[in-house]
């Protein structure tokens, strides 16, 4: 699993199904946390890979196009990571993939990148693993029309709080100057 995962998120690959999988494997707790601790990790392997080998030729280009903008955001991030981190964890506004070679751009502490990323990534994880995890309950037990309710309740359950937590997250972290759509709209 460490393997598969630190490939794809080195190369930013997509990974369908693959928490749902585990999920039906390991059961919700044991995926969950498995592949909570293998995506902080392999984010952290991205993360240093930035920073070291691309990030001071990022980062001189980031600095002449945006000049103190820059500056204020890279002081805050180095401020704030561990808060910044998870905010984009929880939040679509950074792609996964693409947060890892950014934050390694920045001032960020790595213990702050990787503790933000396992605590940001373990909500939408935990809650893929469980689907993963029922979809074998099903298969192996059968269910009766009540468990088949409680389940599809635990689901949108489940989903109505990512995506409440992805809207706070998105909120706070354009309070925090930190906004997707602003680049977008000097392109246009």
């Amino acid at each position: 699993i460490f393997f598969i995962y630190l490939v794809t998120t080195v190369f930013m690959l997509p990974l369908w199904g693959f928490h749902m999988t585990c999920g039906y494997v390991y059961g919700t707790f044991w995926a969950a946390l498995l592949i909570a601790t293998t995506q902080a990790i392999c984010a952290g392997a991205a993360f240093s890979t930035s920073r070291y080998l691309v990030g001071p030729y990022i980062r001189e280009t980031l600095q002449k196009r945006y000049g103190k903008k820059f500056t204020a955001i890279d002081k805050a991030v180095g401020e704030d990571g561990l808060r910044i981190t998870l905010l984009l964890r929880l939040s679509p506004i950074i792609p996964f993939g693409m947060n890892n070679y950014l934050c390694g751009c920045t001032g960020m502490k790595l213990s702050d990148f990787v503790i933000g990323t396992w605590l940001g990534v373990l909500p939408g994880t935990t809650a893929y693993c469980n689907m993963g995890s029922m979809g074998k309950q099903v298969l192996d037990q059968g269910t009766t029309p009540l468990q088949k309710g409680v389940m599809a309740l635990g689901l949108v359950a489940a989903l109505a709080v990512i995506k409440l937590l992805s809207d706070l997250a998105t909120n706070a972290l354009k309070e925090a100057g930190i906004d997707g759509d602003e680049d977008t709209k000097k392109t246009k």
